[in-house]
């Protein structure tokens, strides 16, 4: 904590009692438990967010090309995982990363939260493509304090509204994402900055500071099908969120609750008080963090 994050990306496996390294990833190794780490060296400056996708990897379905992601205040770039018939053979090798795509800000907005918009487990014999959900807001001082959400195509496949630009096979130089062109769809009508994304199988939810939550739907190209104010004023605002296969979790700044919404509906479930030593439920995250002083000094 209050350390400066670091410029490199480790990929860790962790081999439980009796697997080796095959039956997680498809490497074979003679040692014995223990984390076995990877490490790539990254050009982007301040880094502030990670996802990985896919989540899960379903057997029956089409596997999704696994990809990281990692974005700093205006600059986002994603990392493919080398599929193991390119992996480096010798025994303890792990798979390689290499830049695939990067998207450079307009210099008036900065990055407020990134997911990738498929979990892995959607299944079926035809899914869609994979997706980078990026959500930005103006920088301190602009008038327009609006939140925006754009969705970024990762696989270049026939068939959809607007594809993004071909993916950078290994060891040439990496698609380049346009802010005001190009991508896949925009999810509009935030008012305020969106520090806060999730997922479940069907859904993407988004919230934003001032404690408003919208659930788009994926089948539908990304319809708003509901949004409504889950924290309000008085609760200090929206602090994070988080989804599962039906319900979305909320947690309040100020008053220290869970609240449990259904999905896609947003009806009120039941609400509990925090436990333990919690003081605020300010998020840690350093664009909400810098969000939440920028709404203190105005």
């Amino acid at each position: 904590m209050g350390q400066q994050t670091s410029q490199t990306v480790c990929c860790t496996a962790r081999e439980k009692e009796g697997i080796d390294r095959k039956d997680l990833a498809g490497y074979t190794t003679n040692v014995g438990s223990g984390f076995f780490v990877d490490e790539l060296p990254m050009s982007l400056q301040r880094p502030c967010f990670l996802s990985f996708s896919p989540l899960w990897q379903v057997s029956g379905g089409l596997p999704f090309k696994r990809r990281l992601a990692m974005a700093g205040e205006s600059m986002v770039h994603v990392y493919r995982l080398a599929d193991l018939e390119d992996a480096e053979p010798g025994a303890g090798s792990l798979p390689k990363l290499w830049l695939e795509f990067k998207l450079e800000l307009p210099p008036h907005l900065m990055v407020t939260a990134m997911i990738f918009g498929e979990r892995g487990d959607e299944g079926g014999s035809k899914r869609s493509p994979a997706t980078l959900v990026l959500a930005a807001c103006p920088l301190e001082g602009t008038m327009q304090r609006k939140g925006f959400v754009k969705i970024w195509q990762c696989d270049s496949t026939a068939g959809t509204v607007s594809p993004s630009p071909t993916a950078s096979p290994k060891g040439s130089e990496p698609g380049t994402w346009n802010w005001e062109r190009g991508f896949l769809a925009e999810l509009k009508d935030h008012g305020a900055p969106v520090h806060c994304l999730s997922l479940s199988t069907a859904f993407i939810v988004s919230g934003d500071r001032e404690g408003f939550c919208r659930v788009w739907d994926k089948p539908r190209q990304y319809e708003c099908c509901k949004s409504a104010c889950v924290v309000g004023e008085s609760a200090g605002g929206l602090s994070d969120l988080t989804t599962d296969r039906h319900f979305l979790y909320t947690a309040a700044e100020k008053e220290l609750t869970v609240t449990v919404w259904n999905v896609p509906e947003l009806s009120r479930v039941m609400q509990f008080p925090m436990q333990g030593a919690v003081d605020s439920l300010v998020a840690r995250r350093p664009a909400a963090a810098r969000l939440s002083a920028m709404s203190a000094l105005a």
